[in-house]
């Protein structure tokens, strides 16, 4: 994103901003810009009308690996702020030591996020990531 103004160019890329003013480079790294996570391997879901992403890590980190809960994030599809951050009582299906395989289904993501916004969630607003432990039926 460049914005030209009277005073200088404006440039954004992710959350860093440069302003140039007269061959002079100002960078800094701007707050209140918040990176989602990427649209590939993410799917849509629509709760109450409004728009989410969510996705599960495509490979699990080590601990996941061992014994680990399974996660997944979610996050709003416009103007993602915070990150809502769901713990499992499951360990993924790839684990090493893993007890079966495990469905994390579109109605368990709606449910975690109704959940999330009625514990005080607000995907809207700039803060850390929102954590939220569930259970998965076996």
């Amino acid at each position: 994103l460049v914005t030209r103004t009277r005073l200088g160019t404006i440039s954004r890329n992710s959350d860093i901003v440069r302003f140039v003013q007269d061959g002079v480079v100002k960078t800094f790294r701007c707050a209140t810009c918040r990176m989602a996570f990427p649209l590939k391997g993410s799917s849509e879901i629509a709760v109450d009308g409004v728009a989410y992403r969510w996705r599960i890590r495509s490979r699990p980190t080590y601990d996941q690996q061992i014994d680990a809960p399974m996660t997944f994030a979610v996050q709003a599809a416009s103007a993602p702020q915070c990150v809502l951050h769901v713990t499992t009582d499951r360990v993924r299906p790839d684990a090493w030591c893993s007890d079966g395989p495990v469905a994390v289904t579109p109605q368990l993501v709606a449910d975690c996020i109704r959940t999330a916004l009625a514990d005080g969630w607000d995907p809207h607003s700039a803060g850390s990531a929102f954590k939220l432990s569930t259970v998965i039926p076996r």
